[in-house]
């Protein structure tokens, strides 16, 4: 079959890196495996053998068809031919795994962030950059709003990268294999109803990521710029970029400012 670019399908190929990835994923009895993006198969046919409830999400309908035909035989298997965005889902307890379009791979992680009460984790094989990004340790050069926004709802880690030469077609770009753990964040304290404005300041601050916190700070509250350099001091952030400040300290600049 020829890929369609509009859905920006590459798909995993390599049996050697299609059985490490689902040999890396760690499911319970009573937990659903959610496949993003299952294409033809490659990557269902190794998560079968972990005899758990499958959910495969493909919009492409040829590929639906094949997906079916390939597993009508599997009890455990069902098949939705809809976009992962619009999927209502009903388990639990899902565990989600999958090689995703990487042009979608902010709204995925959004969609994962807004079902978080029903996933436990997830495998996902993103472009390497972004996947640096989502795991990125504070002060380097990868730690960005992205970082932060992730950071705010679970712990990231890249389990292995990901040859270019694995995919047909052969993508332009390295991948990695990073596992999402809801179960796992940071305890941040946060007034009832004020998440989004919190994200939307993070996004403010790290639009200027380069700039000391002090002085992109200083644009939106001058009348309080001696009040603010001190609370910075006494955290010793004052000279901080955003790059180089712990999503921890940035929640309590958040609560300070509310405050004022």
């Amino acid at each position: 079959m020829k890929p369609k670019k509009c859905l920006s399908q590459y798909f995993l190929l390599n049996k050697k890196y299609l059985k490490k990835i689902a040999d890396a994923v760690e499911a319970r009895e009573d937990e659903t495996l959610l496949e993003i993006g299952a294409g033809r198969g490659e990557l269902t046919q190794f998560l079968i053998g972990k005899k758990r409830k499958i959910i495969c999400a493909e919009i492409d309908p040829y590929l639906c068809r094949i997906l079916k035909e390939r597993f009508k035989g599997v009890d455990f298997l069902e098949v939705f031919c809809q976009d992962i965005r619009n999927l209502k889902l009903s388990e639990k307890k899902l565990i989600v795994v999958g090689n995703i379009p990487y042009h979608l791979s902010f709204q995925i992680i959004e969609f994962l962030i807004k079902n978080r009460k029903r996933i436990l984790k997830a495998y996902l094989t993103f472009q390497k950059e972004f996947a640096q990004k989502l795991t990125a340790k504070v002060g380097s050069k990868s730690y960005n709003f992205l970082t932060c926004f992730l950071k705010f709802y679970a712990e990231a880690k890249i389990l292995f990268n990901i040859p270019q030469s694995c995919f047909f077609p052969q993508p332009k770009v390295s991948s990695a294999l990073v596992k999402i753990d809801f179960s796992v964040h940071p305890e941040l304290f946060l007034e009832e109803g004020q998440e989004k404005m919190f994200l939307d300041f993070l996004r403010k601050i790290f639009q200027q990521r380069r700039k000391k916190i002090i002085n992109i700070l200083k644009e939106f509250y001058q009348d309080k710029k001696e009040e603010i350099k001190s609370f910075l001091e006494e955290r010793g952030i004052y000279s901080s970029r955003p790059e180089e400040i712990r999503l921890k300290e940035l929640v309590e600049i958040y609560n300070y400012l509310q405050q004022k």
